[in-house]
C-alpha cells in the first residue's frame, strides 16, 4: 500500500467515526428539537386539552358530586334534585356541553391524536390518547342511550300491595360501573408507571387520574357516599387542571423553542429520553468528543 493510498483510508476512518459520533448526538435522538423525519406536528397539546375540557365540564356540570341518582354522569346525578348549573341544563336531563364535547373533543379528537401519534413512533402517546379517546366516546355513547331509552328517571307506572312497576328500564347495576372505573385506574396506574422517564408533570397527571377512577369507584352507589363523591369532584378539577398545564407547556415549547412553563423533566432511563408524552428519543449520556476529516479535535 502506497503512502497515498494509506493516508487516503486513514482519511476514510475519520469520515465513518464523524458519521457515527454525529449520529450519536444528533437532534435527531435527542428530545425538543428535530422529531422524525419527515417532520410531524406534535399533536400531544390536542389530546391533552381534549382530556383536560371534558373532565373539567365533568365536574362542572352539577353543583355537587354527592346529588341523588346511581349513574356516572353528573347531568346523570343531578337530574333527580334539579340541581342543573348553566352548563348543564336540558329538558332531556342529559348535560349537553359534557356529552357533545365528551363525544368529539374528548372522544375523537384524542383518538384522533392517538393515531396520529402512531406516525411519530410514539407508543406510549398512541395507548395513551386512543385509550382514553375510547373511554369518553363510549361515556357519551352509554348516556345517550340511556337517554333513547328513558332509563336516567324512571317513572312508577303503579304501585299495588308494595309492588312497584316502573314504565321504564331501571339504570343499570352499580356494581358495573364500580368495576369499570377500578379496571379504568389500573389501567391509568400501568401507563403511569411508564412516565418515570419523561417529566414531572406527565408522571403526575397520571398518578392523579388513577386515583380519580378509584376515588369514584369507591363512590358508587353515589346517592349512598355524597360526601366522598364531592372529594373525588374536587379531585376532578386538579387533574384538568394538571392536564391544561401540561399541554400548554407542550404546545408553548413548539411554538416558541423553548421550555416557557417547567416540566422538571426526569432523568433517561437505560438511555431513553421520555420527552414530552412520550417522544422518546435515544440520548448519549456521555460526553462525545468528535474529530473532523483532518484529524482535529
Amino acid at each position: 500500500m502506497t503512502a497515498a493510498q494509506a493516508s487516503d483510508v486513514q482519511r476514510l476512518e475519520r469520515a465513518l467515526q464523524l458519521i457515527d459520533a454525529r449520529l450519536a448526538r444528533s437532534d435527531l435522538f435527542h428530545d425538543g428539537t428535530v422529531k422524525v423525519v419527515p417532520a410531524t406536528a406534535n399533536v400531544g397539546p390536542l389530546g391533552l386539552f381534549g382530556f383536560a375540557l371534558t373532565t373539567a365540564l365533568l365536574q362542572a356540570s352539577a353543583r355537587a358530586m354527592g346529588c341523588k341518582g346511581d349513574q356516572l354522569l353528573p347531568d346523570v346525578l343531578a337530574s333527580a334534585a334539579g340541581q342543573y348549573t348553566t352548563v348543564a341544563e336540558g329538558s332531556t336531563g342529559v348535560g349537553g356541553p359534557v356529552i357533545g364535547y365528551g363525544m368529539f373533543y374528548g372522544g375523537l379528537a384524542q383518538l384522533i391524536a392517538g393515531i396520529l401519534e402512531y406516525h411519530r413512533k410514539n407508543t406510549f402517546g398512541t395507548v395513551a390518547f386512543c385509550s382514553y379517546g375510547a373511554f369518553w366516546m363510549g361515556l357519551a355513547f352509554l348516556n345517550t342511550l340511556r337517554t333513547l331509552t328513558n332509563g336516567l328517571t324512571p317513572q312508577i307506572a303503579s304501585s299495588a300491595n308494595g309492588v312497584i312497576v316502573y314504565k321504564t328500564p331501571m339504570p343499570g347495576p352499580v356494581s358495573g360501573e364500580r368495576t369499570m372505573l377500578i379496571l379504568w385506574g389500573i389501567v391509568t396506574f400501568i401507563l403511569w408507571l411508564c412516565t418515570f422517564s419523561m417529566n414531572l408533570v406527565t408522571s403526575s397527571l397520571f398518578l392523579t387520574l388513577s386515583l380519580l377512577f378509584w376515588f369514584l369507584a369507591g363512590g358508587q352507589p353515589q346517592e349512598e357516599h355524597r360526601n366522598w363523591m364531592k372529594f373525588a369532584g374536587a379531585w376532578g378539577w386538579l387533574v384538568a387542571a394538571i392536564a391544561f398545564y401540561d399541554g400548554a407547556a407542550a404546545l408553548l415549547k413548539e411554538v416558541y423553542g423553548t421550555q416557557v412553563l417547567p416540566v422538571f423533566p426526569f432523568k433517561p432511563i437505560n438511555r431513553v429520553d421520555g420527552g414530552n408524552f412520550g417522544t422518546q428519543r435515544r440520548v448519549n449520556t456521555t460526553e462525545v468528543h468528535t474529530t473532523d476529516l483532518n484529524g482535529h479535535v
